[in-house]
């Protein structure tokens, strides 16, 4: 529902309806989006070009505490690999960071200003980081052997250790 009706905005439907048709909403979206910056705007641009990276995320991982438990089991497995497969778990892990508001938080029945809301914690994170989206592009390199890594480790591995954690 927020990205449709952020798209609507440029149809000839929404140009013929009376200015007194805008909800606060939309006039809050609208100046959020005119304050966006180049930056932000080339970040969820890239966001959102990972499509499969995204689902695999969405499917595979589901929330930030099973992200962290991956990045552990993948850490303690690559050690064998070498320094290779350590950079690309971490590269995972500080991607999903940047994007986790967009990731783990994100529902699709959001309105927009959640949406918007979410969209604010990436920009804030990109301030921080503005590595941020090449990180995820990157990810997306790895995909297939992030796939790999998660099928390796089994799903009975990744709950032990989930509850060997909330044990301790």
């Amino acid at each position: 529902p927020a990205v449709a009706e952020i798209r609507c905005q440029d149809s000839d439907d929404f140009r013929m309806k009376p200015l007194s048709s805008m909800t606060p909403n939309l006039v809050s979206a609208g100046q959020f989006l005119s304050d966006m910056t180049q930056e932000q705007i080339l970040c969820l641009h890239q966001f959102a070009s990972c499509g499969p990276l995204i689902e695999w995320v969405r499917k595979e991982i589901k929330e930030w505490k099973e992200l962290e438990t991956f990045v552990e089991l993948a850490g303690t497995r690559s050690g064998a690999e070498g320094d290779f497969e350590a950079i690309k778990v971490a590269h995972l892990r500080a991607a999903c960071a940047g994007f986790a508001s967009l990731l783990f938080d994100f529902k699709e029945n959001l309105d927009l200003g959640q949406f918007l809301a979410a969209c604010h914690v990436v920009f804030e994170k990109l301030a921080k980081d503005n590595q941020i989206p090449q990180k995820w592009i990157d990810t997306q390199k790895y995909l297939g052997d992030f796939k790999v890594m998660k099928e390796f480790l089994g799903s009975v591995e990744v709950s032990s250790f989930s509850e060997v954690e909330v044990i301790n």
